[in-house]
């Protein structure tokens, strides 16, 4: 808890489940209102991320810019059922990206090192029993599962960068009950809402709200990912300016 600070609009992007499930007080007749609407919706998909430190130039490690994706076989649904079965041991569909590789100025800042990133799904409710626990202090059960999927994700890159694998100075990770803590979102969740038919048919999740002067931005306002949370700045603010 901090100062308050008042303000004749105010934006939420922090997604719809906290503006109206936490941000909102109790009492409020909207949040009231929209309690049973939340409970219709579910969250988005769930990641476990690898970040790596690199010894070595974008050029002595041989990096591209671009994101590789991998899947194992063309067979992709069914690639998505054997994850299902076992979550927490999964090594197959995974996103591979070299973040210092896309930026042009990365070098002068930080010479002869370079970063990479590995994102794969990962479901809450198989990390869920740790998730009251204190950031790093969540328990050996929980170290032991994460070493695991960081020695996981970390084979994924060495398989595909193979140049790298002596190279890797710096290992974190993170998983779904990481990103609830840090971010807020109530499941981990990375792309707030699940594009589900029921979220689309929600005439009230758009950018201007019944309440007076709050308005939405983000991804739960247009879709998920980058692009979309960018377009959703556009219509928060035409909401706002009336126009």
């Amino acid at each position: 808890k901090g100062p308050s600070v008042f303000a004749p609009i105010v934006v939420s992007a922090c997604g719809t489940m906290n503006t109206f499930g936490k941000l909102l007080p109790e009492s409020n007749p909207v949040r009231q209102q929209f309690a049973p609407l939340l409970k219709q919706l579910e969250p988005s998909v769930q990641h476990a991320c690898l970040f790596l430190g690199l010894k070595g130039t974008r050029e002595e490690l041989g990096l591209d810019s671009f994101n590789l994706w991998v899947y194992p076989n063309n067979e992709v649904e069914d690639e998505q059922k054997k994850y299902e079965q076992d979550p927490l041991n999964y090594e197959g569909m995974c996103f591979i990206s070299f973040p210092s590789a896309k930026d042009p100025t990365y070098e002068s800042r930080h010479p002869g090192k370079s970063t990479a990133v590995v994102v794969q799904q990962a479901d809450f409710h198989s990390w869920k029993k740790w998730e009251s626990n204190r950031v790093k202090k969540r328990g050996v059960d929980y170290e032991e599962q994460k070493k695991k999927l960081t020695e996981s994700m970390r084979r994924q890159v060495e398989r595909f960068f193979p140049q790298v694998a002596d190279k890797i100075e710096y290992v974190d990770a993170s998983t779904p009950v990481t990103s609830k803590y840090y971010l807020g979102a109530q499941f981990g969740e990375s792309y707030g809402l699940a594009m589900s038919k029921e979220r689309f048919d929600q005439p009230w999740l758009k950018a201007q709200t019944p309440i007076r002067g709050l308005f939405l931005a983000g991804q739960d306002v247009t879709s998920a990912g980058f692009a979309p949370s960018l377009m959703s700045s556009l219509l928060t603010t035409s909401a706002v300016l009336e126009e």
